[in-house]
């Protein structure tokens, strides 16, 4: 290397080395080379020190500010702790108890298969113009289905029911009897068929006529609608008072439902007493000796006329019987017994057995024989009159059969007891099916 490039401030107190083996030294106070003794030591080589030059002023120049020096690297992430060891399973639980099984309810039993309808039955929202029998269609005016019958429009009736009554269930049917007023309750509209029998009639005094027996109708189809409807039964009419006493007989009561009512009994006429009011359902029996013995007359489709007392001047004196809703009441006829009653009706609606309704009473005589006789009522709750040959009241009729009072007899003047017997009351019967 050259001299001149030695003299550097890169080189202040440093040994180099020269081609030809010799030692230089920079000196960085005096600014000048020196050559190294033979032995290398720096201290050899090194004269005298200087006297310390004055401080220079302090520069008041800033240096420029070295450029920022570049980011150092990012020191890598350091590994990541070890996962600790899985605790310890806790115990299990205790099973619970197992429920009890409950019983397999029974399998129910299969329906019958409901049967098959008419094939020649078709269904119209509104009234077929030409229709052939078994139509069928729908009357939004009366909420009801209609068939054609070949003659016009039936109402189909819908299952129906109601309460009110004693009830009995027969056959088919539902019955609801009324023996005292009462309300039938219909659920609906629907239709029933209806049994009216009104109260009978009493008997007169002193061979005395039979009552008459009660009003009775029996109504089928009927329409009901639904909600509460009154049923009135009638009362039986009171016989006659004894022997001397002026006093009538009295008619029975009307019995009514559903809009339909039936006709009291007519009163047996008595002999001691100008008794007009014999007229009724069925009309009461004649006496000898009141109005030339004539009866009183039924009223059409309800019950007959009773019979015509046997006239005064003959040898015995008989009351006719009572009018009863099947037959009239059987006339005087000389023989000296009183005379039936007439024969009643019979009907099933209540229990699906026939039963007799509305029998008129037994008419009395007036026969000093000693036989005993006593004409009976008609089947039907009928009273039987009083005895032949003895003063004796007539029968009283069997409750709620609507039957008449039986009349009373005598065998000769003079006050006793000749009453005539009571009417029966009435009775109602509704029934429909089930």
């Amino acid at each position: 290397m050259g001299w001149a490039s030695l003299n550097s401030s890169l080189f202040n107190g440093k040994l180099r080395t020269h081609s030809d083996g010799r030692k230089w030294e920079y000196n960085t106070t005096k600014g000048t080379w020196k050559i190294k003794k033979s032995n290398n030591s720096i201290e050899s080589m090194r004269g005298p020190t200087g006297n310390t030059g004055p401080q220079g002023a302090a520069s008041t120049v800033v240096g420029p500010t070295g450029p920022t020096g570049n980011t150092g690297p990012t020191g890598s992430t350091g590994a990541g702790g070890a996962t600790g060891p899985t605790g310890n399973q806790g115990p299990t639980g205790p099973q619970g108890v197992q429920g009890v099984q409950g019983n397999t309810g029974s399998t129910g039993s299969t329906g019958s298969t409901g049967s098959t309808g008419p094939s020649n039955v078709t269904i119209s929202s509104t009234s077929p113009s030409s229709p052939s029998q078994g139509i069928q269609w729908f009357d939004s005016s009366s909420n009801a289905m209609k068939v054609w019958s070949g003659a016009g429009w039936d109402t189909m009736s819908n299952k129906f029911t109601a309460s009110g009554g004693t009830i009995n269930t027969y056959g088919g049917y539902k019955s609801h009897t009324f023996t005292s007023s009462g309300t039938f309750v219909a659920d609906a509209t629907g239709t029933v068929d209806i049994l009216i029998v009104a109260g009978g009639g009493g008997g007169g005094q002193r061979y005395g006529g039979g009552g008459g027996a009660g009003g009775m109708r029996v109504l089928t189809s009927v329409s009901v609608v639904a909600g509460n409807h009154s049923i009135v039964i009638g009362s039986g009419g009171a016989g006659a008072s004894q022997e001397g006493a002026a006093y009538n007989a009295v008619n029975g009561g009307a019995s009514s439902g559903l809009s339909n009512s039936a006709v009291g009994g007519g009163a047996g006429v008595s002999a001691d007493s100008d008794n007009s009011n014999r007229n009724g359902g069925s009309g009461g029996g004649g006496s000898p000796y009141r109005h030339s013995a004539a009866a009183g007359s039924g009223t059409s489709g309800q019950g007959n006329n009773g019979g015509v007392g046997l006239g005064a001047g003959t040898a015995s004196h008989e009351a006719g019987g009572g009018g009863g809703a099947g037959s009239a009441g059987v006339a005087g006829s000389g023989s000296g017994n009183g005379s039936s009653g007439g024969a009643g009706l019979t009907n099933n609606y209540r229990t699906g057995s026939n039963i007799y309704y509305a029998g008129g009473g037994g008419g009395g005589s007036h026969d000093p024989s000693t036989s005993g006789y006593i004409a009976p009522g008609g089947s039907g709750g009928g009273g039987g009159s009083g005895a032949r040959s003895a003063k004796s009241p007539g029968a009283h009729a069997s409750a709620n059969t609507g039957g008449g009072g039986g009349g009373g007899s005598t065998n000769t003047g003079g006050a006793a007891d000749t009453r005539g017997g009571n009417g029966g009351s009435g009775i109602v019967v509704i029934r429909y099916t089930t």
